[in-house]
């Protein structure tokens, strides 16, 4: 007598939510279960405009008037909405904003360091990147004993600077 366990599988997946993910990676992860759950390309379509939610949906239907969603292709919709939620970001005011940031009372060397590198990501510093997030780190720290410890440190690299600080951030609250 077979004892097998059904893997029967039903599509599903979060709704698009604007304040707790960016489109880009929400269709990655739309496209992620389209590849688990074999999706055929002509369904492509009415799962994005499902799983979208109302308010994307009622977005994508504004800047299509007077068409219907459901009579473009994938890629065209993906695209319109990518254009929507994310436009292409000006890389001066994100090198701003990433050169504004300091360390927020109450955060963490490594949760400082974390929003460093996500606010990095448009800057397109590409070979600078790991300088500038450990000068900024450095510019940014609450702790004027830590940024002179590595501001006296030789040969300093973003990987040494997080832990010569973290170091001395997990020390100062122990015996503090």
């Amino acid at each position: 007598m077979a004892t097998g366990i059904s893997t029967m599988q039903t599509f599903t997946i979060d709704t698009f939510n604007q304040t707790t993910t960016t489109w880009g990676r929400w269709v990655r992860r739309l496209e992620g279960a389209f590849k688990v759950f074999k999706t055929p390309e002509d369904m492509k379509v009415f799962y994005l405009l499902h799983y979208m939610g109302a308010e994307a949906y009622d977005i994508l239907c504004d800047k299509m008037a007077p068409q219907e969603p459901d009579t473009k292709k994938y890629n065209e919709i993906v695209e319109m909405l990518q254009g929507f939620y994310s436009p292409a970001p000006l890389e001066v005011a994100e090198i701003f904003r990433f050169q504004s940031r300091k360390q927020r009372e109450g955060e963490t060397i490594q949760e400082f360091c974390h929003a460093l590198q996500k606010l990095s990501i448009n800057c397109k510093f590409s070979d600078y990147l790991e300088k500038a997030v450990r000068n900024q780190l450095i510019f940014g720290l609450l702790s004027k004993r830590i940024q002179a410890r590595l501001l006296e440190t030789k040969d300093l690299s973003l990987e040494k600077a997080l832990e010569i600080s973290t170091s001395m951030e997990t020390t100062e609250k122990t015996f503090l």
